[in-house]
């Protein structure tokens, strides 16, 4: 884990960061930008992890190593399928992709919404279930407030700890 996430987890969540430093080997994944995050996780569905490592290394290095939406709509489904990604797989990130918008501002966006609201769109995306979308609030996307701070402390009803009761989300959807 990154030292500049190792300390928004001790600012926001100092019981998490005692629990970190009683078990330094513990290994949490340091949020990557939303669209990264997804692309990785979708690459890796029904993959060991070596699998998936293997995937995700090649459809970086097939995109220069810059997993945006651009490189991907660039790409194209071919590039994608030559990285190592199924049909079904490169279809649900193109899908991403095209959600996203070229500088991924409408995945952001939603991404500052409650999570059910959140959860409630990107399961419309094809190929992407409850899984990916679950896996996903909890392994590596980065949510963020309105202010621009990380959100740690989603409680899976919606609303965040940390919201003061969600006025500081906005639902701001690119549809």
């Amino acid at each position: 884990m990154d030292e500049e996430f190792r300390a928004l987890v001790q600012k926001e969540d100092p019981q998490m960061h005692a629990v970190i430093a009683r078990h330094p080997s513990l290994h949490l994944p340091s949020p990557r930008p939303s669209f990264e995050a997804l692309v990785r996780i979708v690459g890796g569905q029904q993959l060991s992890v070596k699998a998936a490592a293997t995937v995700v290394s090649r459809v970086e290095a097939a995109l220069d190593g810059q997993v945006t939406p651009q490189q991907v709509l660039a790409a194209g489904p071919d590039v994608l399928r030559r990285a190592g990604l199924s049909g079904a797989k490169s279809r649900s990130v193109l899908a991403i992709a095209q959600f996203a918008g070229a500088d991924a501002v409408c995945l952001e966006r939603l991404l500052e919404t409650p999570w059910v609201d959140a959860r409630a769109i990107l399961l419309k995306i094809n190929g992407i279930g409850p899984w990916t979308v679950d896996n996903g609030q909890n392994h590596g996307v980065e949510r963020r407030r309105k202010d621009g701070r990380t959100v740690l402390d989603d409680n899976g009803d919606g609303s965040s700890a940390s919201s003061s009761g969600g006025s500081e989300l906005h639902l701001a959807i690119c549809v």
